[in-house]
This record gives C-alpha cells, sequence and structure tokens, in this order.
C-alpha cells in the first residue's frame, strides 16, 4: 500500500524535536511511493524503548545492510533517558552510524570494574583510632587550645631480620649467625602532625646479636634499650591554623628529635642525629615549578667516617639543603659545616651539587659532585677530597626490568659529613657490590669509600613472575689512582622471593678477585619478617 503522508511529517517533527532518534534495527518489507523517490523508505520495524525496556511498533528507516539479529534502541528523551546495554552481532559500517548508536556505544557500565584484584592488606600488629589506609568514615576528633583539630591515630610496625652468613675479606674469615630488630610506634594526630620512636633492641654500634664461629666461636650480645629514632614532625600552621589568616606566609614544615638524615642519596650524610629542621617549601624561584629549602641543626649521634664510622661526641652539625624542580629536571644543591667534638683537629665543610634527569624518555641519570674540606687538618673522621657518582639505568623494551650502569671517580680522601655505624661508605648507591648489608659484619665485595680511586659497576635487575621475585646480577671493580696495589675486580648476585605478604627471603652470594691479596667471597641468607 502506499506510504501514509501524514505519518511520515508526524515521525520528522519528532526527530527534529529531539523527542525521538531512530536507529537501524530488523524490520518488514514496505513498498515505496513515487512521490517519495528521493526520500528513504520507511518501513514497520520493532524497537526498544530505553526508557521502560519494552518493544514498540514504529516506522524507521529500511536498513541498507540484513537485519541485525539484536534490536537496538531508541533514546526517547535525552534529558532523562540514558542508553541500554546491547550486544550487536555485526557493528554498523561509519556511515551507517546514528547518534543513538554513538551515545549506546559510549555508555558507561553500571557495574563496576575493579583495576586489579588486590590481596588483602594485612593487619597492623596493634593499632587504634581509624584504621590504618581504611574505607569509611573519620573520627571528628577533639580541638585543641590552639584551633587546630587533632584525631589520634596509633599504631605499631616493624621489622625483623635473621641472617646465617660467611665472608673472607682475603685476610679475615667471619661466618655468624646475626638478628636485627627495628620496632616503631606512631602516632598520627593529624595527617601532617606526627610523633614517632623506635627501638633497635638486636643491636648497637654496628654491632649485632647473635652466635660467631669464625674467627672465634664465642656469642654475639648487643641487647640494649636504647632509643634509635624519637621525634616529632608537624606544619606550622596546621599546628595554628590562625597562622593563616597572617599577611605572612608561615607554611613552614619542621621536625625535631633524633631522627633519620639523608642527603644526597646518603653520599653526603646517611646517619640517625639528634637535630632539628625546618623546612619552606612550594617557593618558585628561578624559574622552578617547585622550590624546597631545609635548615638544619644536629647536637647529638653524629658519626663520621668513611665506612668504619664512629661517634664523634660532642660535634655540632648545620646544614642548607635545597632543591629545585624543573620540567625535566630535579637539581640539589647541600652544604653542611661539622664543627668537631672532643676529637682535634676535625672541623669540616661538605658541599654537595646533585642533578636528576631523563634523556630522551628512556634514559635515568643521577649525577652527584661532592667535595668535602677539612678546614683544621686530616684524620680518620674528616678529609679532603672529591667524589663524582654518576647512575644511568634504562627499562628494556616490553620488560619491568632495569639494566644500570654506576661510575664514580674519587680525588683524595673525601668524607661524608655523617654516616651512621651500619652505613657503610659513600658508594652504598653504587650496587650490591658496594651496598653494606647493615646486619651483621658481612662487608662489601668492593671498597666503597670512594677515596682516590675510580670505579663502577654493571647490573641487570629481573622481575620474575608478579614481581614478587627478582634477581640482580651485577660486575664490578675499582683501581687506586695512587698506583698502589689495590685493584679489584668482582661480580655478585642477588635472589629476593616475597612470600605470605610478609616475608622477604633474600640469598646472595659475591667473588672478588684482588690483586696481592687472596680472592675474597660471600654468601648470605636473610629472612626478614615485617609486621
Amino acid at each position: 500500500m502506499p506510504f501514509p503522508r501524514k505519518a511520515f511529517l508526524i515521525l520528522c517533527a519528532s526527530l527534529l524535536s529531539g523527542i525521538v532518534t531512530p536507529t537501524y534495527l530488523s524490520a518488514d518489507d514496505d513498498s515505496k511511493s513515487s512521490e517519495e523517490a528521493d526520500s528513504p523508505k520507511m518501513v514497520k520495524g520493532t524497537v526498544i524503548l530505553a526508557s521502560t525496556g519494552k518493544n514498540a511498533e514504529h516506522l524507521i528507516p529500511e536498513p541498507k545492510r540484513p537485519p541485525i539479529p539484536e534490536a537496538p534502541i531508541i533514546q526517547e528523551d535525552p534529558s532523562i533517558d540514558s542508553p541500554s546495554r546491547s550486544t550487536v552481532s555485526a557493528p554498523l559500517t561509519r556511515s551507517e552510524r546514528s547518534v543513538v548508536t554513538r551515545i549506546h556505544n559510549s555508555a558507561l557500565l553500571e557495574e563496576a570494574v575493579p583495576l586489579a584484584e588486590l590481596p588483602e592488606r594485612p593487619g597492623l600488629l596493634l593499632s587504634f583510632g581509624d584504621p590504618f589506609f581504611g574505607p569509611g568514615p573519620i573520627d571528628d576528633g577533639f580541638e585543641i587550645p590552639t584551633g587546630a583539630i587533632w584525631n589520634p591515630q596509633f599504631f605499631i610496625f616493624g621489622t625483623y631480620s635473621t641472617a646465617l652468613q660467611t665472608f673472607d675479606s682475603g685476610t679475615v674469615k667471619t661466618t655468624e649467625w646475626v638478628n636485627a630488630l627495628d620496632l616503631y610506634a606512631n602516632l598520627n594526630l593529624t595527617p601532617t602532625e606526627r610523633l614517632l620512636i623506635g627501638f633497635a633492641p638486636l643491636d648497637k654500634d654496628g654491632n649485632f646479636t647473635g652466635y660467631q664461629w669464625e674467627p672465634e666461636s664465642e656469642g654475639l650480645d648487643a641487647l640494649n634499650g636504647n632509643i634509635e629514632v624519637l621525634f616529632f614532625e608537624g606544619r606550622l600552621t596546621s599546628l595554628f591554623p590562625g597562622l593563616l589568616d597572617s599577611s605572612a606566609n608561615l607554611n613552614f614544615d619542621f621536625s625535631i628529635g633524633r631522627q633519620p638524615i639523608l642527603y644526597q642519596d646518603g653520599i653526603l650524610i646517611d646517619d640517625n642525629i639528634d637535630s632539628i629542621g625546618i623546612t619552606r617549601t612550594n617557593l618558585f624561584w628561578l624559574g622552578s615549578s617547585s622550590t624546597t629549602i631545609t635548615t638544619l641543626w644536629g647536637w647529638n649521634e653524629i658519626d663520621r667516617g668513611t665506612g668504619m664510622n664512629t661517634d664523634d661526641p660532642g660535634a655540632n652539625l648545620l646544614g642548607l639543603f635545597t632543591q629545585w624542580n624543573y620540567d625535566d629536571l630535579q637539581i640539589q644543591f647541600d652544604t653542611t659545616y661539622v664543627f668537631a667534638g672532643h676529637s682535634e683537629n676535625s672541623d669540616g665543610v661538605n658541599i654537595s651539587l646533585g642533578a636528576n634527569t631523563r634523556f630522551g624518555g628512556w634514559l635515568n641519570t643521577t649525577t652527584s659532585l661532592n667535595q668535602s674540606i677539612a678546614t683544621d687538618g686530616e684524620n680518620d673522621q674528616n678529609g679532603t677530597g672529591t667524589l663524582i657518582f654518576n647512575q644511568f639505568s634504562m627499562q628494556p623494551s616490553y620488560t619491568v626490568d632495569n639494566v644500570y650502569l654506576n661510575a664514580f671517580l674519587g680525588i683524595d680522601d673525601y668524607t661524608s659529613a655523617a654516616r651512621g655505624a651500619n652505613s657503610g661508605g659513600p658508594l652504598a648507591q653504587a650496587g650490591i657490590l658496594f651496598a653494606a648489608t647493615g646486619l651483621g659484619t658481612f662487608g662489601p665485595a668492593l671498597d666503597a669509600s670512594g677515596q682516590n680511586m675510580v670505579g663502577g659497576a654493571l647490573g641487570y635487575q629481573h622481575f620474575i613472575g608478579d614481581i614478587n621475585q627478582q634477581i640482580i646480577g651485577e660486575i664490578g671493580g675499582q683501581t687506586n689512582l695512587s698506583g698502589e696495589s689495590e685493584s679489584a675486580f668482582a661480580t655478585g648476585a642477588e635472589y629476593v622471593l616475597g612470600f605470605w605478604q610478609h616475608f622477604v627471603f633474600t640469598l646472595g652470594a659475591s667473588v672478588t678477585f684482588q690483586e696481592d691479596l687472596d680472592t675474597a667471597y660471600g654468601l648470605r641468607s636473610v629472612l626478614t619478617y615485617s609486621y
């Protein structure tokens, strides 16, 4: 029968008003009148209304392709309706897509799709207050006289490590079982204020609790009740909210107490020091996107040395540390002055310049230039010298692995401003062959002092499975610039396995070929429990 002109005009009016927007659908064939030769043929078809989900009969353009088994959707009123999900066995061509089809294909799913299947977070050993990083409402807390709102949250955490290891330096062989326990209690008052106290009851001044078989059979006792860490940190305007109304910008962060201090990746300072530090962030000096300045005064627990680090009672340390961030460059400029304690003629100045950047989107680089100056003469804790250190790393394509090359040049007797008893030498960042284990008398395969020598390390870090396993292989060497017989070449490997959320097992080995000395070697296994 002829096409009804009245129905066609009604449909066109509906389309222009945005009330009904059709899409292609399975339909019955119908004839086309001669007066509508230039218009698309309209046929009866079945559509699905998005607002009700029910089928309805409606006139639609005749499809130019075979009927699609799945019925698409007609959006009745875009102001209140949203397209429902449906599947189409064969996608429409680009010329056949209607507005409804595009909306339908871009609609958000109603079901939540998790990013990953993550394991449940293990519980803390002991906690009070709001759950640690837990969901749900936050307690109201209480107001202190300064106007700040405190919401206390207390928890205990730490690490226990036990190691069975043997190390032969070429002159002395040591075989031992040693243990270390780091126990911390943390009291959060606000997101920016907290008090932290920590103990290391199984080790003290580089000595550890356990048993030694070589060079002599004896028990090792380093039990103590000393406080290793105790500091409070906060933000001035968080403690005193009324200062926010001041015309002066008083957004200063501060920390005071016995706290870990680390600068230039540990080359300049790596020690726990009784100190007070004041930091100013969010500055924009010299065109940087962010500038941070920290001033530090340390008055106690200052250890000094180049590997065999010892306490310098009565020493004081003054420091100024800056960090400058640019689009693709980070710069650190730091300087310190150490006033000697009871030791004589050991005042020292340290100046360090560091930079981190990325070249070509694939090569990561870190450069550190360090100078120490003994102002009153040199000794084992203080020397004059230069240490230049460079790190290069990249991620091989289609992997999450890491390839790195670290190189250094030490001129004369560079000495850090402060180094803890378990921190080893300034070159601890050069690789596993230079790093101090921080557990027992197991020494590095290569000399980490960096004094009057040149050398480096090349390594590959490979992650296995779900990255809960990794293996590192490394080769390295060094030679003395003065011509003395201190050249050495070493190779080493380390395997790390994390399991049961709390445990990490480490197995390491190294061999060192030394000029004019016997071959050195080391073998160690460590089990670490974190809680």
